[in-house]
């Protein structure tokens, strides 16, 4: 996935010095790999780690509500892995209305 930048370059150094990347996990392409070889971390432990660090489920939903507002919710969906109807749902709680968009 494409990334702009200044994002771009955050991602590309976390990916660089991220954790978890043992022995047998050397060559794992997740962003956000698992406690066990082969595998990611789950949506628990990344919301628990999120909750940590500060980020709680408001502020998530606040960031979607604004991403939505500058990105058609099939866009959105696919770049985040949200449902279609989850982003849809929530763009026409925020009035954002892209019905003239293409899928």
């Amino acid at each position: 996935m494409a990334l702009p930048e200044p994002v771009a370059a955050v991602v590309s150094r976390y990916r660089d010095q991220r954790s978890n990347m043992t022995t047998t996990n050397t060559e794992m392409d997740y962003l956000f790999p698992g406690g066990r070889p082969g595998s990611h971390m789950t949506a628990f432990w990344l919301t628990k780690r999120l909750n940590q660090l500060g980020i709680t489920r408001l502020e998530r939903q606040g960031a979607l509500r604004h991403l939505l507002s500058e990105v058609p919710s099939p866009v959105v969906a696919r770049a985040t892995g949200y449902s279609f109807d989850v982003t849809a749902a929530r763009a026409a709680l925020s009035g954002t209305d892209w019905a003239q968009y293409a899928a």
